[in-house]
């Protein structure tokens, strides 16, 4: 049976202007959002959307700006990580509590890296892929907050650039993104990749998976009902509006309609 999404327009209200690079998580019942670029420069700003309200107000600001990070929840704590400032990378964390409305300087990452992703499975948190304007990596890294460190997770089998990740039923997928990629950001031929590969940290390996049935780079993950939702992107194109699901039990990808 087809998938159907319905599209609800929220009425957001008090988000200021970013125009790219920004981090996004969910702290249920929340959005948070986290630098990015306004209309000048790099900012720090935090900003929190409440659905009771449908309003964005702001919250605490980040220790440092950045763009291009990456982002994940643990523990109700919210974790950013790597990014750059348009000239360097960085391999630095901070972490926000919401309880005492703070961010806290975790422990840096091996690797510099933008243009990651980060996700949440087993209790660490994972930063996987990115580069750093020289090269792209298919190296992944995890933080335990119990030792307050990051080590060396298996690498994964692709280099990925602007990759999305997304935990499912304890394993990490991790999908699209790009192999190569130009300065003047401009997909190379052959550098957009469609695959996505699934890490168990139980078996500590990654396994090659059902490939997506469009390319994409600067994609979105996210997970709903046990199914694994890729949205838009960039093709090598065009930016896309598309939206597929794959579903573990299915073992298979197809098209939502919208």
């Amino acid at each position: 049976m087809a998938s159907q999404i319905q599209a609800l327009k929220l009425e957001v209200r008090g988000l200021k202007a970013r125009a790219v690079g920004k981090s996004a998580n969910l702290a249920s019942p929340q959005i948070f959002v986290m630098g990015g670029y306004d209309d000048t420069a790099l900012v720090t700003a935090a900003e929190v959307y409440s659905f009771k309200s449908s309003q964005f107000t702001p919250s605490c600001s980040m220790l440092f700006p950045r763009s291009s990070a990456a982002s994940s929840v643990l523990d109700d704590r919210i974790y950013v990580f790597g990014g750059g400032d348009g000239k360097n990378w960085f391999d630095t964390t901070e972490r926000y509590d919401s309880i005492s409305n703070s961010w806290s300087k975790c422990s840096s990452m091996k690797y510099k890296r933008g243009n990651l992703a980060g996700a949440t499975v087993g209790g660490k948190v994972y930063a996987l892929g990115g580069g750093n304007g020289k090269a792209q990596f298919s190296q992944v890294e995890c933080y335990d907050a119990h030792l307050g460190a990051w080590t060396s997770s298996p690498s994964m089998l692709e280099k990925r650039y602007m990759v999305a990740a997304a935990e499912i039923g304890g394993a990490l997928y991790a999908l699209g993104g790009f192999d190569v990629f130009s300065k003047l950001l401009v997909a190379k031929d052959g550098a957009l990749i469609r695959t996505m590969e699934r890490f168990d940290p139980r078996e500590s390996v990654w396994t090659k998976m059902p490939s997506m049935t469009s390319k994409r780079g600067s994609l979105s993950a996210a997970v709903l009902n046990g199914r694994l939702y890729a949205l838009g992107g960039f093709d090598g194109s065009v930016f896309l509006s598309t939206v597929e699901a794959f579903d573990p039990r299915a073992d298979r990808w197809e098209t939502v309609s919208h």
